[in-house]
Order: structure tokens, then C-alpha cells, then sequence
């Protein structure tokens, strides 16, 4: 079965409170907003979004390679090929 972020919305396990009082709120409200913001977008707005930064010079490529780095560890085999097809769109 395959996997993706939208699938799996609202299955998430419950948040240790421990955890959350290490947590900067700060980093949470700008996370839960990210989420609020582009929670909806399809693919084809999210790529436009990523291009609109990359063209106004907030992300670069190597910005956008370390991203891949980070995220490329929790994605599956085929997930890890297709974020590496939307980078090389990004990068024409």
C-alpha cells in the first residue's frame, strides 16, 4: 500500500506531553500554520509555490537538496524517486 501525508492525516498517535514541553511554541504555531496553508494545496499548486520561492531567491538549490536530505530518510523507495523528479522540475 502506498504511502502519503494525506493519507495518514488525522491517524497520528497521541503526543507525549513530556515531549511537548520541550518543544519552542514558537516552532509549533509555525508548523501548524505550514500545515493550515498547504494542508489543500494539490501538487500543482505546491510546485508553483516552490518555484515562486526559488525564483524570488528565498530557496536555492541547495536549500532545496539539504530538504531532500532531510526528509528523504522517512519516505519510501518510491516517494524518495518521485521527490527527486519534482526537484529536477524545480530546477529547469
Amino acid at each position: 500500500m502506498k504511502r502519503d501525508l494525506r493519507s495518514s492525516k488525522g491517524t497520528a498517535q497521541p503526543i507525549d506531553p513530556e515531549m511537548l514541553q520541550s518543544v519552542d511554541p514558537q516552532q509549533l504555531q509555525d508548523a501548524q500554520s505550514a500545515v493550515e496553508h498547504y494542508g489543500s494545496m494539490n501538487e500543482a499548486q505546491l510546485m508553483q509555490e516552490l518555484k515562486g520561492f526559488r525564483d524570488a531567491g528565498v530557496m536555492d538549490d541547495e536549500a532545496l537538496a539539504n530538504m531532500a536530505r532531510q526528509v528523504s530518510p522517512m519516505l519510501t523507495p518510491e516517494q524518495q524517486a518521485r521527490l527527486g523528479a519534482l526537484l529536477t522540475q524545480l530546477r529547469q
